[in-house]
């Protein structure tokens, strides 16, 4: 159940566009008791074979209106808990947001306890009706089962490393109020004011979003931490595709710089370098030391089969791979 703050119930009322906001459903300082509770694996019994997100045989999302979407996620989205609320969480902050192409999760950084983690939502309210498949909670059922699979099987021995770790499937029960439906449309008792959404908590993991920084004068790198870095980021890659997961959006925003230990001596001989005290440049995999990238969203992937090609380890052909991947200045002197 959530507990909604004041300002969560304004936004509520606010008259919004055809399709929902997330401010109008989550909002910062929100509690929700948690449920622990698997997927259901019989409603997406091919999703770790195939595409996550896209299905091969191209099934399209009937459309509907937003009055229409709030009925179908009130009458079909109720889920029973075998369970009393596990624990409760807190948002703290939005970290991926909004009705996004290929993507459905509502991302937050939370507080559970003593513990920052993140919640990934799964509200079938956020799938635009371009996307999908024909019925919605089926396709929201394929990729929580596709994502699971992929932290809890294929990854687990990357977990707390090169991935999150995965704290497991909850289920929460979201309030819904009658500003949600279409001015005229009236309450009736078939539509319940209650739905059920599913939620995927992860560690959290503090650092540097590489979508946001770059090398350049205002975020200096010398040339052995970039070299590292595009490094550490083939053996991330590396690492996954020989556990026979092909990742669709292997991307920068998904690609996290871990600062959070920091070292007593300098790493490098540029003292104007703002890695120097933070990660080494000597990169290798070691899954006894921790290692300085970490890839977050298994939303979109598929199984690939066995990897058997070596790691790349000359610089010219990893610049010729990875500079789709990172912008030029992650390249520029990094040289042999």
């Amino acid at each position: 159940m959530i507990k909604r703050s004041p300002g969560a119930r304004k936004a509520m009322n606010m008259k919004g566009p055809q399709l929902p906001d997330p401010s109008n459903v989550y909002e910062e300082n929100t509690l929700m008791q948690l449920h622990r509770q698997t997927p259901p694996v019989d409603a997406a019994e091919d999703a770790i074979r195939r595409r996550c997100y896209i299905d091969d045989d191209g099934l399209i999302l009937e459309r509907t209106s937003l009055n229409g979407r709030l009925i179908n996620c009130r009458l079909h989205n109720i889920q029973p808990s075998a369970t009393a609320p596990t624990l409760q969480i807190k948002l703290l902050e939005p970290l991926s947001t909004g009705l996004r192409d290929m993507r459905f999760a509502q991302v937050w950084k939370v507080q559970s306890g003593e513990e920052t983690c993140v919640a990934r939502i799964f509200d079938p309210l956020y799938v635009k009706s371009e996307l999908g498949a024909e019925d919605v909670f089926l396709w929201i059922a394929k990729i929580l089962v596709a994502e699971t699979s992929a932290y809890e099987n294929y990854l687990k021995d990357l977990q707390g490393n090169i991935i999150p770790r995965f704290l497991g499937s909850f289920l929460t029960i979201v309030d819904t109020v009658d500003q949600d439906l279409h001015p005229g449309t009236a309450r009736t008792p078939d539509i319940p004011d209650k739905r059920s959404v599913y939620v995927l908590l992860l560690e959290y993991i503090p650092g540097i979003d590489l979508s946001r920084q770059h090398p350049g004068p205002e975020w200096p790198i010398c040339v052995d931490h970039k070299r590292a870095i595009v490094r550490a980021i083939s053996i991330a890659w590396y690492q996954i595709r020989i556990r026979e997961i092909f990742h669709y959006d292997f991307a920068q925003r998904n690609l996290v710089l871990k600062t959070d230990v920091s070292s007593t001596e300098p790493l490098c001989d540029d003292s104007s370098c703002k890695l120097r005290m933070q990660v080494p440049t000597a990169v290798e995999y070691n899954p006894e030391k921790a290692f300085p990238i970490a890839v977050i969203d298994f939303e979109g992937y598929r199984l690939s089969g066995s990897y058997d090609k070596p790691l790349i380890e000359d610089w010219q052909e990893l610049k010729a791979v990875f500079t789709k991947l990172l912008s030029p200045s992650w390249f520029e002197d990094a040289v042999t």
